[in-house]
């Protein structure tokens, strides 16, 4: 710990959102612990119906959890960088499974509810859509704009505690596409994390009902209860 860290603990409280050491902002060793994730595909077992093809940027454990929640429900949007950087990983492996040459995409957040997005005072899906999309230009690489064309109904209750199957039911009929037009480019899903699959799922079917199906699907982390179907494209394709 340098003297400048070990003053700025002392005067202002400030710490590692991580691990909690005295420090101006996320250390070296939480930073590296993210950076080394492991890119890949993930399923869910068991698997929801609609459930779409989806690469992670790394796994739900260690200090991952803490920084993504710290993000979205402590407004610690100076995490945002290092989630999106995630995201961008797991989308480049995404496209090289499946992009096609000159096809154009574009990026749909998993919506929140109002609820939500009140308490935390943003809609941290599109935050990081927005960070991922700007770093494609940055990169000079496929421009991806971000499209917020799904929403949720109200009666979707907290997820916390549910299983699979009840996880499911409380998602599939409350996300539906607020508006819909021209399919001009193919739609990616991003989230935070995918747990039992419900959230993308319901979002998947909600988007073949208005004729735009999902290329796939993108998140920062995936909690490790996982199954990769023999038969699914990303069989030996392998994290790139």
């Amino acid at each position: 710990m340098t003297v400048v860290d070990a003053a700025t603990d002392l005067f202002l409280g400030s710490r590692c959102p991580g691990c909690e050491r005295p420090g101006r902002s996320l250390c070296h060793v939480c930073r590296t612990e993210v950076m080394a994730g492991h890119v890949r595909f993930v399923g869910r077992d068991p698997s929801p119906p609609h459930m779409p093809l989806t690469v992670a940027g790394g796994d739900y454990v260690g200090v991952l959890p803490r920084l993504i929640s710290g993000f979205k429900d402590e407004s610690l949007t100076g995490l945002t960088g290092l989630l999106a950087d995630r995201l961008l990983r797991a989308l480049a492996c995404l496209l090289a499974a499946l992009g096609r040459p000159g096809e154009r995409f574009h990026l749909v957040p998993i919506p929140s509810t109002a609820a939500a997005v009140r308490k935390r005072g943003m809609d941290h899906t599109h935050v990081l859509a927005r960070a991922v999309a700007q770093r494609t230009r940055r990169d000079g690489g496929l421009v991806l704009p971000v499209r917020r064309v799904l929403r949720t109904r109200g009666g979707v209750a907290d997820q916390v505690g549910l299983d699979a199957v009840a996880r499911w039911a409380n998602k599939f009929d409350h996300v539906e596409v607020r508006r819909s037009g021209p399919a001009r480019s193919v739609p990616i899903l991003l989230d935070d994390v995918t747990t039992t699959g419900a959230s993308l799922a319901a979002a998947a079917r909600a988007l073949e009902g208005a004729d735009t199906p999902v290329l796939g699907a993108v998140v920062v982390a995936a909690t490790v209860r996982r199954h990769l179907p023999a038969s699914s494209p990303a069989a030996g394709a392998g994290p790139r």
